[in-house]
């Protein structure tokens, strides 16, 4: 796997094997390299032994997509391979031949429009709370309405610059504006439902808000249907500092 196109930052992806039994999962960091390589940047592997599957065809699926980061990421040499040992049971042991009068079992029913999205993913994001206080996280609605469970990946930044003072504020550094990254989770959501998630707000973020009382975020959501198809959901997301309740004198 290469460095995005156009950019030279660090990027965060998420790959799977769809097996006829488990599926598994791995999150994969990957860092620039100063343009000194080859060109390429980071060597993913992933193997699973499933066992005992059975007669009849499967699907073996490599999925992958970019859970943080910008740009275009290009894969080399892209591989998967399938080996299938027929008569052998999970032991090694053969098993019984099968009778050879009864039918082949029938294929699985191709992927159809409901199991997988539409022009339209029916995947929104929205604030649960408009107004938040700089010490709590930032609470997000993730909202389907898709008749399938839906899983991916949230995050958020600034949407401009903002003043990031360097840390110890000694030798001399200056404070750099730069975009600020909330971190991201995991999340899923079960079919025509909705589901909560939480971002911190790092310091910087925490600061904007008690001085200018809003912020300016964009929450970005790497979507996955149940086909394996992926879809990107983004809003631009503008809330505002809690105002300090008063207590009347009586």
């Amino acid at each position: 796997m290469a460095f995005p196109q156009g950019a030279a930052q660090e990027w965060e992806g998420n790959f799977g094997l769809e097996l006829p039994g488990p599926r598994i999962d791995r999150r994969l960091n990957v860092y620039y390299d100063g343009g000194s390589g080859d060109g390429t940047d980071r060597t993913l592997a992933m193997s699973e032994y499933v066992g005992e599957v059975p007669a009849g065809d499967r699907d073996v699926r490599f999925i992958g997509y970019r859970s943080a980061g910008t740009g275009i990421v290009r894969l080399f040499s892209a591989n998967l391979l399938a080996l299938a040992i027929p008569g052998v049971d999970a032991q090694g042991s053969p098993n019984p031949p099968q009778p050879p009068d009864l039918p082949p079992p029938p294929s699985p029913a191709p992927s159809s429009s409901s199991n997988s999205f539409g022009p339209d993913s029916k995947v929104t994001l929205a604030l649960a709370d408009n107004s938040i206080r700089p010490w709590e996280p930032l609470p997000i609605t993730i909202a389907n309405g898709n008749p399938f469970t839906v899983i991916g990946t949230l995050s958020a930044r600034s949407e401009g610059k903002v003043v990031v003072r360097p840390r110890g504020g000694k030798g001399g550094a200056k404070p750099k504006r730069q975009i600020v990254s909330l971190g991201s989770t995991t999340f899923k959501v079960a079919a025509n439902s909705s589901s909560g998630a939480q971002l911190p707000l790092p310091g910087p973020l925490r600061k904007v808000l008690k001085q200018k009382r809003k912020l300016s975020l964009v929450l970005t959501a790497q979507v996955l249907d149940a086909s394996g198809k992926s879809a990107t959901v983004e809003l631009v997301a503008k809330p505002t500092l809690e105002a300090k309740k008063r207590n009347r004198k009586r």
